[in-house]
C-alpha cells in the first residue's frame, strides 16, 4: 500500500513537472538590443557596494586619461595623454 502511494506521488509529480515545463518552454522573453555607440564623458569601474575601482574619460582639459584605485580608494595608478589631438567631428 505505502509503494503504490509513493509510486503515484512519483508519477503525480513527474506529470506535474512536465507540465510546467510545457507552459513555461510557451513564454518567450526578448531582450533589447544592445546599442553600438555608447557616449559618455566618464566610464567608471565600481564594485557592487559602489567602490571605486577605476576611470577612464576626458578631462576638463580634453585631455583622455585612465585611472586605477586600490582597495581603500586611493590613486594607485593613472595616465594621460601629454598632448590634445582634437579632431573635428566627421
Amino acid at each position: 500500500m505505502v509503494y503504490k502511494r509513493a509510486a503515484l506521488l512519483v508519477l503525480l509529480c513527474f506529470f506535474a513537472g512536465l507540465l510546467g515545463g510545457i507552459v513555461s518552454s510557451r513564454t518567450v522573453v526578448h531582450a533589447e538590443t544592445a546599442p553600438k555607440i555608447l557616449l559618455a564623458e566618464e566610464f567608471r569601474v565600481v564594485d557592487a557596494q559602489g567602490q571605486k575601482w577605476g576611470a577612464f574619460g576626458v578631462g576638463p582639459d580634453g585631455l583622455p586619461y585612465l585611472v586605477l584605485y586600490d582597495q581603500h580608494g586611493r590613486l594607485l595608478w593613472s595616465a594621460r595623454h601629454p598632448t590634445p589631438r582634437v579632431q573635428p567631428a566627421k
